[in-house]
């Protein structure tokens, strides 16, 4: 895979609030060609910022999120992946 500065923020949310029209629960994940960033922390100052394990994304988004509902949302992700590879 060469370089490239293509990247993604992805939100996820639950819990729509009537008043004041806000989520319960939210989670932005940063990602690019490397892996996950942390969206919020590192690199802020400049730095790069550093890539998180898989299973620290994992447990931050299952800590949130019913994993039921968080797996039937990204599996529309990933028959994306697999339209755009034909």
């Amino acid at each position: 895979m060469g370089t490239s500065d293509l990247n993604a923020t992805v939100e996820i949310k639950s819990g729509l609030q009537k008043e004041p029209w806000t989520w319960a629960q939210a989670a932005t994940l940063s990602l690019d060609e490397k892996g996950f960033r942390d969206p919020e922390g590192l690199g802020r100052a400049g730095t790069e910022p550093g890539i998180l394990d898989i299973s620290r994304v994992t447990q931050m988004l299952l800590s949130t999120f019913d994993r039921d509902d968080l797996c039937a949302v990204l599996d529309h992700l990933v028959r994306l992946r697999e339209a755009l590879k034909h």
